[in-house]
């Protein structure tokens, strides 16, 4: 692995799908608030959720998780993106996480690649930081409207409390064959 993360921005990903485009199409899904694991979890995790199948945005998320992945973590992936849009209202968060399912004994493959897009105007909501906890300590990642992170889904991470506004983004976990 020669990077923990990866970041830059949806200008700087050869997206053919603008920011504002990317959030009408996860906006026109029905929410339904987030659990943890098989579970409802609020103290853990408070948000709500919709799942996207979309193949532009699925496409987008597959081209950018291999380039990345082959120039900064070298993993084996081969399983479509799964795709999240996630909204935090006031109040809501995810506390410390990690994005792997390792304890599902039966699964033959692991979450490896998890990519986090702001989709919302950093002026419109306050609280509701990203944060991975890696060496450095609990690195905050920007705000800005468009900016992407990737990172493997076994480093912790956070969204702290949302305490005015609306957070927007969007969440994909790319899989492989078991890690060895």
């Amino acid at each position: 692995m020669k990077h923990i993360y990866w970041q830059g921005t949806v200008n700087n990903i050869n997206s053919s799908l603008t920011v504002d485009e990317i959030k009408a199409k996860c906006s026109k899904q029905p929410l339904e608030q987030a659990g943890v694991g098989s579970g409802e979890i609020n103290d853990i995790r408070k948000t709500n959720i919709a799942f996207v199948n979309d193949i532009e945005i699925n496409n987008m998320l597959w081209n950018l998780a291999h380039t990345v992945n082959k120039h900064s973590f070298g993993f084996e992936i081969e399983e479509p993106v799964r795709v999240q849009f996630a909204v935090y209202e006031k109040g809501d968060h995810y506390g410390w996480h990690m994005d792997t399912h390792w304890a599902d004994p039966n699964s033959l493959y692991d979450r490896k690649i998890s990519i986090i897009i702001q989709l919302s105007e950093e002026d419109s909501y306050s609280g509701g930081e990203l944060e991975l906890d890696i060496a450095k300590g609990q690195q905050p990642f920007p705000k800005e409207k468009g900016s992407v992170i990737v990172f493997p889904s076994f480093i912790r991470h956070r969204v702290k409390p949302v305490t005015k506004g609306t957070r927007k983004s969007l969440v994909a976990w790319v899989e492989g064959r078991c890690f060895r």
